[in-house]
């Protein structure tokens, strides 16, 4: 009898049975297990784990700071710029009180563009071509056409800070989503129209980063 034997016959059957079972259920569990499938959080560029490497290995693709998205005078009023930036989709557009607003491209109901078929109401809100969602400039639905009750604080889009100087309409980026640092100056003596007086622009496109403007 070698130590092989000696050692089966030490061990009781119960046990045996148990472990085999257990090596059974471990291949079948390998072999057939379910695929969960993962919701699209779990890729979601926005989780708090992805941020945090994104911060320790990789500087932002863009400059924290005021950006110049468009001019005056694409957002007169009444009218809807769609404008791609800084990685983004965006709409501008001017309210009842004569600000600029400048939103999220897509609506939070459905996704559609709110600059394809999307129009500027009566009141200056933006309203969405789909379902009629209306939009203030700082991001809350002002209306929703079925809704029998008060529209809830959550219906809203993303509102972006906005300054509107000289003729340029800026809004406040931050890969971090951070409030305005600082604020957007110039030289006030050009305002004087006293001293200064408009003559012409000019506009260009170019396909380039906003870091080698």
């Amino acid at each position: 009898m070698n130590y092989m034997d000696e050692f089966v016959l030490k061990v009781p059957v119960w046990q045996l049975v148990l472990g085999v079972l257990s090596v059974l259920f471990f291949v079948y569990r390998l072999a057939f297990r379910p695929q969960h499938l993962k919701s699209p959080e779990f890729y979601s560029h926005k989780k708090a784990k992805i941020q945090k490497i994104k911060k320790k290995f990789f500087p932002p693709p863009y400059p924290n700071g005021w950006i110049k998205l468009t001019s005056t005078a694409d957002v007169a009023t009444g009218n809807v710029k769609s404008i791609s930036a800084l990685g983004r989709e965006f709409v501008a557009f001017r309210g009842k009180d004569g600000k600029v607003g400048v939103l999220d491209a897509y609506c939070p109901h459905l996704g559609a563009h709110l600059g394809q078929g999307g129009k500027v109401t009566s009141e200056g809100t933006l309203e969405c071509p789909f379902h009629k969602w209306t939009f203030r400039p700082d991001g809350k639905t002002d209306k929703i056409p079925y809704c029998r009750t008060e529209v809830p604080d959550r219906a809203r889009t993303k509102a972006y800070h906005v300054r509107e100087h000289l003729g340029m309409v800026y809004v406040w980026f931050d890969a971090e989503e951070r409030e305005p640092e600082w604020e957007l100056e110039y030289h006030k003596d050009v305002a004087d129209t006293n001293k200064f007086y408009y003559v012409t622009m000019r506009q260009m496109e170019f396909d380039q980063h906003v870091l080698e403007m």
